[in-house]
């Protein structure tokens, strides 16, 4: 029994399958028992994923311009967190960012610094519920709006959640990537 294939079309004698968006594979009719069809349409998904990335990128690059994103965490901020569905309503910034560390797709990349933690408990709540395809990038970009005194920094391979200030520091006093070593 396979599962997860789209059928991307029949004949009386074989069955188109896409395993992934690059890869289709045909299996003869006569290898195939039954055919059980679902109402997920694969080229709107494709789609929904490429906006998805796409606005990702954008936000990225609006949360972090000016500095190196590792890979890594390029993969996270990319992610889709939305499943299980996240709704906070008036959430201290702390229980909330614990919460999302806690998301696998997070595994601890965010961290408050203590510009955050010292602000009043008032300026610290942030309402925010997401949607099919919710990216961290644009949770984090929310967040921004949100409390628009904050910024993000990359520091130690985590995501910096902080003042605009500090984060302003980081950025400035972050060493460039060594050079090449010169070829002989």
């Amino acid at each position: 029994v396979y599962s997860g294939f789209q059928v991307i079309k029949s004949s009386s004698s074989e069955v188109e399958l896409e395993v992934t968006p690059e890869v289709t594979i045909r299996v003869p009719r006569r290898q195939i028992v039954s055919i059980e069809y679902d109402d997920i349409d694969p080229v709107l998904e494709r789609e929904k994923r490429k906006a998805a990335e796409n606005a990702a990128n954008a936000a990225t690059m609006r949360l972090l311009s000016g500095q190196k994103v590792p890979h890594s965490i390029q993969m996270k901020l990319s992610s889709d967190i939305s499943d299980p569905p996240i709704n906070y309503d008036k959430r201290d910034i702390q229980e909330a960012v614990d919460e999302l560390n806690k998301h696998p797709k997070i595994a601890g990349l965010l961290e408050l610094d203590k510009p955050v933690l010292n602000m009043p408990a008032e300026a610290r709540q942030w309402s925010f519920a997401s949607t099919p395809g919710t990216t961290l990038a644009a949770a984090l970009e929310a967040l921004k709006v949100s409390i628009p005194t904050l910024a993000t920094a990359i520091r130690n391979d985590k995501l910096l959640i902080t003042d605009e200030k500090t984060a302003r520091e980081i950025v400035t006093t972050q060493e460039p990537p060594p050079a090449a070593p010169p070829k002989l």
